[in-house]
């Protein structure tokens, strides 16, 4: 054996008995991460700079939210069109729920956010973690706006979250008939 360790050797000793630690503000200065801030500081200068610079669009801040979902969070249309122009994806996901953007704008009633995802080919039936899909998150909330938007787009009505309950099930324990008779009218059972 030789007296002296190599450094990738060494600093693996150091992560794994704990001695360093890795976080994701170890790579804050990334152009992917100084992407996310310009975002956050509404910069698209610094945004398009940094998408040159091969910053990845799709990176999930601290929190898991994407920068689309930001946008959307914020309910800014135009941050929004500028990450799907840039090649942002209209159907990543929040790390811990697996949340789509979708979902997100369906539960606040963003219509027009819904609409914009849809135009770019998201799938209004993506589940998260729960098999829960924007319509059933729509329905929740009693966003009849969203729903209908939904409903237009033709999404599968009769899909089931993973205990088995659809979007009339969640419109049943909302118990607002309208809800009720808007899904009903469109086919569910």
């Amino acid at each position: 054996m030789t007296k002296h360790l190599s450094r990738p050797l060494i600093l693996a000793a150091a992560l794994f008995f704990g001695l360093v630690q890795w976080s994701p503000a170890a790579a804050q200065f990334s152009d992917s991460w100084e992407f996310l801030k310009a975002l956050k500081d509404g910069d698209y200068e610094e945004m398009r700079n940094r998408i040159g610079r091969g910053a990845n669009i799709n990176i999930a801040d601290d929190d898991g939210l994407s920068g689309l979902m930001l946008a959307a969070i914020a309910g800014d249309m135009k941050l929004m069109t500028f990450v799907i122009e840039q090649g942002g994806d209209v159907n990543v996901r929040t790390l811990e729920r697996q949340d789509t953007v979708m979902m997100r704008c369906a539960e606040v009633g963003q219509t027009e956010c819904i609409r914009l995802l849809l135009d770019a080919g998201a799938d209004p039936d993506l589940q998260n973690r729960s098999g829960e899909t924007a319509l059933m998150r729509a329905v929740r909330a009693r966003k009849s706006r969203a729903i209908a938007t939904l409903l237009d787009a033709g999404v599968d009505i009769d899909k089931a979250d993973y205990t088995g309950r659809m979007a009339i099930d969640y419109a049943r324990d909302t118990r607002s008939g309208r809800i009720i008779k808007m899904l009903e009218d469109a086919g569910a059972r």
